[in-house]
């Protein structure tokens, strides 16, 4: 029953567009329960920054928990987890060193190719949060038709999907000890022909 309600959450989460999450949270979080501000950033104190990254995150964190949850029951079923068991290994040890960190390949590879999406959802959600962000600056330069602050930014964005990218390819190699990278994947470096 909570592995339902859970996937129902995380299902609901990777449905709803960050601008819906954020009308939303403004409604329940700062106008009828008054735990936080609506928007601006005030004296600088974090408060502000909640619901904007909530907003943010849901979408993120949704997509990520469904992934994760499928990537370890696929996993679940493989031999070398039921030779775990058979060596009399605890569940919780079973799961956490041997199947979940297995399945966090394709984990990994979605939440770097999300890092985009974060990016994207930031200028609306800045916007509506009224946060002097660099996603809210490249939408006032789109309607100033300020082209140098668009093309700062769209340069900006691709290296940080290269950066983010090659962090991810690093990340694997650390996960998974099995994958090499560089020269000792081809045999070591020192062969030439």
């Amino acid at each position: 029953m909570v592995d339902e309600a859970g996937r129902v959450l995380a299902l609901l989460c990777a449905s709803l567009p960050s601008f819906a999450v954020a009308l939303i949270l403004i409604y329940a979080l700062a106008v009828a329960l008054r735990l936080v501000p609506v928007a601006g950033y005030g004296d600088g104190h974090l408060r502000y920054l909640i619901l904007p990254a909530m907003s943010l995150s849901v979408f993120t964190m949704g997509t990520l928990v469904r992934l994760t949850h499928a990537s370890v029951l696929e996993v679940l079923g493989q031999d070398y987890i039921r030779t775990a068991y058979a060596k009399g290994l605890s569940k919780s040890a079973v799961v956490l060193k041997h199947a979940l960190r297995n399945a966090l390949l394709p984990v990994v590879t979605v939440a770097g190719t999300q890092f985009g999406q974060l990016l994207g959802g930031a200028a609306i959600v800045e916007t509506i949060f009224a946060w002097p962000g660099v996603g809210k600056l490249v939408v006032d330069s789109i309607y100033a038709r300020d082209y140098p602050i668009i093309q700062g930014f769209v340069l900006l964005a691709g290296l940080t999907f290269v950066l983010v990218n090659l962090a991810t390819d690093l990340l694997y190699a650390v996960i998974d000890p099995r994958i090499r990278l560089g020269a000792r994947a081809r045999g070591g470096g020192d062969d030439h022909g």
